[in-house]
């Protein structure tokens, strides 16, 4: 207590003491009781000390690196990967190529100008496809009267075929009429001839068994009377002689009998011969008609598939656009320049399509992408600072490194843009393939307590370690 006091008592005495002043003359080397004073007063303020600045000072330098950690473990550092690349059309640049080839008619359009899908592009010269088709529609035309002709003539039936559905395909409507009602006509006449054979063969068959029933009757008769004769001879009423007669009567009628039922069965195979070579002929038509049906049923198959490929090279004359977009290079300028098969026609940048944008990525940050992940994209085109960039997701990662001319090698990352505009769409900073732009592709978050961590991870994992 006495040593406390005593220190207390001295701070007190010390605050009371003012420091001597200095001798104004700084040259004066006697400076006697001033410079001990001063001494004094030095002593007494070291040994002074107020231990509430002290605490105060703790506390706040521990709230500061408390706070200092709390703010270090929950503020997140996103860790990017940044790429330089272009913009690229999902589809692609367009060439649109002629397969036949041919010489130029008329084009419709020029470099730079906006088309829709399916707008005509140049059109070629097709006289002689025309002509072609023209040909091949008229032999398919032939070939389907010529099968209707041939139905007719299998059938039998003579109709009028009206008129055809095309006025140029009239006369060969009314030949084939005439050629199968010719047909017919020739088939009914070699039928009349059989027919009349016939006709006749059943009528000397009819003849022959009315003559035969007779020949019969007539035998029976002289059967019956030979018999009466034989009694009589043995009754000894007549001659032998007049029985004899009778008896050759007999044998007469017997052979004349026989004779006309020979005929008879001549006659009905004649009939049966007739009939079998009616039916034939009719069958030899109808076989003949079928199998001209088929070959003619091949041969429109043919011609029909000609005029289909014809139609579809016609068709082909006129080329178009496949999508919508702008014509880049127009191969082609004037009429009746000659454009040879598979030849560059236009280029179509497609328009109003997904957009992708490629970005080479460094090898050392590859293995932190893949596909899904979230990047923004900055157009060089527009002020980043003022209009903002694009969001996308990476949609490809190449599987190789690639080489530049300068030897250095890289990953190319493909992202798909969510849109086709820079800030409003109203206000038209619209993105076009070709524009330069930086990628910042998120990898992942970290804390800013970590990221000052690294360091020293990094010199643990090599601690105790030598080369």
């Amino acid at each position: 207590m006495s040593t406390a006091t005593n220190s207390a008592q001295s701070i007190r005495a010390a605050a009371k003491i003012k420091p001597p002043k200095r001798a104004k003359d700084p040259r004066s080397r006697n400076q006697g009781p001033s410079q001990a004073a001063e001494i004094a007063y030095g002593n007494l303020i070291e040994e002074y000390h107020d231990p509430r600045i002290a605490k105060l000072a703790i506390r706040a330098t521990a709230l500061a690196l408390l706070g200092f950690l709390i703010w270090a473990t929950i503020t997140p550092i996103h860790e990017l990967a940044t790429g330089q690349g272009k913009i690229l059309p999902a589809g692609f640049v367009q060439n649109i190529q002629h397969l036949e080839g041919g010489t130029v008619a008329q084009v419709y359009v020029r470099e730079g100008q906006t088309v829709a899908a399916g707008d005509p592009i140049i059109r070629l010269d097709d006289v002689s496809l025309k002509a072609e088709l023209g040909k091949a529609q008229a032999r398919v035309e032939f070939l389907r009267l010529a099968i209707q002709r041939q139905t007719l003539v299998s059938t039998g039936h003579v109709q009028d075929w009206g008129t055809s559905d095309q006025e140029r395909f009239e006369e060969l409507r009314a030949s084939q009429q005439s050629a199968s009602t010719a047909s017919i006509e020739y088939r009914d006449a070699q039928l009349k001839v059989i027919q009349a054979e016939l006709d006749m063969k059943t009528a000397e068959v009819s003849s022959l068994t009315q003559r035969v029933a007779n020949s019969q009757q007539e035998l029976d008769i002289v059967t019956r009377q030979l018999a009466d004769y034989e009694k009589a001879v043995e009754s000894g009423a007549i001659s032998r002689r007049q029985r004899d007669d009778v008896l050759r009567e007999k044998l007469k009628v017997e052979s004349d009998l026989a004779q006309l039922n020979g005929q008879l069965e001549l006659s009905r195979a004649a009939v049966q011969e007739a009939e079998a070579r009616m039916g034939e002929l009719q069958a030899q038509f109808r076989q003949d008609a079928v199998s001209q049906i088929a070959d003619l049923e091949g041969q429109k198959a043919e011609a029909e598939e000609l005029v289909t490929q014809l139609q579809d090279r016609l068709e082909r004359t006129v080329v178009r656009a496949p999508v919508a977009g702008r014509i880049s290079n127009l191969g082609t300028h004037n009429p009746g320049q000659v454009i040879q098969p598979g030849e560059l026609v236009a280029e179509v940048v497609p328009e109003h399509t997904a957009v992708l944008a490629e970005v080479n990525i460094s090898p050392d940050q590859i293995g932190y992408i893949s596909e899904g992940m979230h990047a923004n994209v900055k157009v060089l085109t527009y002020d980043f600072a003022r209009f903002g960039g694009l969001d996308g997701t990476i949609v490809e990662v190449s599987p190789n490194s690639i080489a530049n001319y300068e030897g250095q090698y890289f990953y190319r990352v493909r992202i798909e843009l969510a849109s086709n505009h820079v800030g409003n769409p109203a206000e038209g900073r619209e993105v076009t393939p070709g524009m330069s732009i930086v990628a910042d592709i998120k990898l992942g978050d970290k804390s800013v307590l970590n990221y000052l961590l690294k360091p020293l991870r990094a010199i643990s994992d090599r601690a105790f370690t030598e080369r």
